[in-house]
């Protein structure tokens, strides 16, 4: 516009958001020149927060997506040099993450990187198959997926015998927040060789593409402040534990307005100061590397532990989640990263996914309380002493990782504070292999 021509001027200009914005016109007015046919593609958005949405993009959009991707890829995999079967394990269709990595994937291939995509979505039996017959011919694995879905898959070819190791296993995630127990988890279990490269996430939105890649830097001081409680809040200012990426802000702006992802994107379906409602900030290089150093992180040691790769000098982003992605007990917000790290400890291996969905209900005495649906490995079957088991660890690991919750239970004391119902493998009522809702909505009575 004429008038904004400083960033002060720019910074007067009103945020959006979906419901004020996108959901009161149609996608053609959305668009540029109000012209849909200049799409090169539409895609749907998951609609873990609400009604699905789609999405049209740009050819220009989807070059620079793969273009990120390539820099990741040839970083971490060595896609140029090491022939690679990718493995596209997220939900296809209409889908926006899986129709993404696909077409980002497939023009990698044809720009003539020794790389074939293969693309079983989320059906475990066929990625197996895949795994047991055409991953062996390929110097290395790759398979891209949701945290959850990712373990199920490791799990499952364990299970079945399948040399995880001679596959030279690597895999990308996204979707949702994880924790370094389920890092180490897949790194262990899928015989990895480096803590580093070979698992890594992307911070990406149908609305905004990529936006923030994790890299061997992020990974590291993503596992140092999981461990160290001070670090997180000189970094972060908070307890809670984000996920950490870095982004190249050429191509797209992203600002940090009242702790919230607001982006400036040209697209499909141009954005201009859209808050994507996600908790988190973004800070530069040098300050993070101050906060290190202050902190007792020296630059010597972020060298030894990174010394076979190369530093990206990149701006940090780091993303919390949806504020809405928790549940209340008693005034208390309960963040499905507190419970992740109990359904992922070795004592429940093979009896438990790491699945599992909450919400706030009643007793019959009408007292508040935390509902949790865990899902059972293949095969398993409940019983009270496992129920019992997961029950103690679960609030266990809320207590440590929680506070206000550890409070709580000093002063309500009655055993069905928390309620654990386990519940079959692949109960479609509760648990998605796609990207799975942690909070379900109460019923209305």
């Amino acid at each position: 516009h004429s008038k904004i021509k400083t960033f002060e001027d720019f910074a007067q200009v009103p945020t959006t958001d979906k419901e004020g914005y996108l959901m009161k016109y149609s996608l053609h007015d959305l668009c540029i020149n109000g012209d849909l046919s200049k799409s090169n593609i539409i895609s749907s958005s998951s609609g873990s927060t609400g009604n699905p949405f789609y999405w049209p993009r740009l050819l220009e959009q989807d070059l620079n997506i793969a273009k990120a991707l390539e820099t990741l890829y040839v970083n971490n995999f060595s896609i140029q040099s090491k022939s690679t079967l990718l493995l596209i394990s997220l939900g296809m269709g209409v889908w926006t993450a899986g129709e993404m990595m696909y077409g980002s994937g497939k023009l990698m291939a044809q720009k003539g990187h020794p790389m074939t995509v293969m693309t079983p979505g989320i059906y475990l039996e066929e990625i197996l198959k895949i795994l047991k017959t055409v991953a062996p011919l390929y110097e290395q694995t790759f398979i891209i997926g949701y945290p959850a879905f990712i373990k199920d898959i490791i799990d499952s070819a364990n299970n079945e015998g399948i040399d995880l190791a001679t596959l030279k296993l690597k895999t990308l995630v996204g979707g949702e927040v994880f924790t370094e127990h389920w890092r180490d988890y897949v790194y262990t279990n899928g015989k990895m060789t480096n803590r580093y490269k070979d698992i890594t996430s992307v911070l990406g939105s149908s609305e905004g593409g990529i936006v923030g890649i994790e890299t061997p830097l992020s990974v590291y001081i993503r596992q140092q402040i999981f461990n160290n409680v001070e670090l997180n809040k000189a970094l972060f200012n908070s307890e809670h534990i984000p996920s950490v990426v870095q982004f190249n802000p050429v191509g797209r702006f992203i600002e940090a307005l009242k702790d919230e992802l607001v982006l400036t994107n040209l697209g499909g379906l141009p954005l201009v100061r859209y808050n994507t409602k996600d908790a988190g900030g973004i800070m530069p290089f040098d300050r993070v590397m101050e906060i290190l150093v202050e902190q007792g992180v020296s630059k010597d040691k972020v060298s030894e532990a990174l010394a076979d790769v190369s530093l990206w000098t990149f701006p940090f982003a780091y993303l919390f989640g949806r504020s809405n992605v928790m549940a209340t007990i008693y005034a208390v917000n309960v963040y499905p990263e507190n419970i992740k790290p109990a359904l992922l400890d070795e004592k429940l291996r093979g009896q438990v996914t790491s699945r599992f969905a909450m919400k706030t209900a009643e007793n019959e005495k009408m007292d508040q309380q935390l509902e949790i649906y865990v899902e059972l490995s293949r095969g398993q079957q409940e019983s009270a002493d496992l129920e019992n088991q997961v029950h103690e660890m679960i609030v266990q690991s809320i207590k440590k990782a929680n506070g206000e919750f550890n409070k709580l239970t000093e002063s309500v004391t009655r055993a069905d504070l928390v309620k654990v119902i386990l519940r079959p493998f692949q109960d479609r009522n509760y648990f998605s292999s796609d990207k799975q809702k942690y909070v379900l909505k109460p019923k209305v009575k």
